[in-house]
């Protein structure tokens, strides 16, 4: 079992094998996530499924960017899931580089900071 497709977008190592293991056989990876440091691929889950490991620049223009935002576009639309889960902290602009970058790099409990005016 697993998902076909898997979006890694937090942009650390745990979370980037987390997707691989996630996949189906022939499923693919999509590394979203903006990465600090190298990460280590666990290549005996990888390979022997033959997943495929594709990345994207923030949804800048990856060859999978159009289809990706169209398939989770239409899983919202559908309800399939609640996006609020991910939101783990609302910040003010003030705030963006201590409580917004700085949490993030941090390793630490957030997944998505919203940044209010």
């Amino acid at each position: 079992g697993g998902a076909d497709v898997a979006f890694e977008v937090a942009g650390i190592e745990a979370t980037f094998n987390q997707a691989i293991r996630a996949t189906a056989k022939n499923g693919t990876v999509a590394a979203v996530g903006i990465f600090e440091d190298d990460v280590t691929m666990g290549a005996r889950t990888a390979i022997p499924g033959e997943r495929a490991v594709v990345g994207t620049l923030g949804y800048e223009g990856g060859p999978l960017a159009a289809l990706d935002f169209k398939r989770t576009l239409a899983l919202l639309e559908r309800g399939a899931f609640d996006p609020s889960a991910f939101v783990t902290a609302r910040i003010g602009l003030d705030e963006i580089v201590e409580a917004g970058f700085e949490a993030l790099l941090d390793g630490g409990e957030h997944v998505k900071v919203l940044v209010e005016p």
